[in-house]
């Protein structure tokens, strides 16, 4: 199976029916805000990418983890999210909570994201 062509597609039709994304990925590394009088994260240089949000399945639904106001988003086009990074749709800031690589071989398709 030719991974990339579907890779290329599946992001063409997100884009098409998705909306544009920004990710603001978290660092290892910290500064100390004195305003705040403690250290606070330091965020890489912001990714855009686009991202389509889907329903949950009924079993999806049932998880432990998925609580009120989770949404999940097909995302492309960006570097694997991790939990505690910032992605924005429309102006509204969410905090990445999970992480699943769709692969069927040997290339990611899109990323799965759960964020709140």
């Amino acid at each position: 199976m030719n991974y990339a062509k579907t890779r290329d597609a599946t992001a063409k039709k997100i884009k098409k029916a998705g909306k544009k994304i920004t990710l603001k990925k978290k660092s290892d590394l910290t500064t100390f805000d004195p305003v705040l009088g403690k250290e606070t994260p330091v965020y890489d240089p912001d990714e855009n990418g686009y991202a389509l949000e889907v329903e949950y399945g009924v079993k999806e639904a049932q998880e432990r983890w998925l609580e009120d106001g989770v949404k999940k988003m097909l995302c492309v086009e960006i570097t694997e999210p991790k939990a505690g990074d910032i992605l924005t749709m429309q102006g509204v800031d969410y905090s990445v909570i999970y992480v699943k690589p769709f692969s069927p071989g040997d290339m990611i398709i899109y990323y799965e994201v759960a964020v709140k």
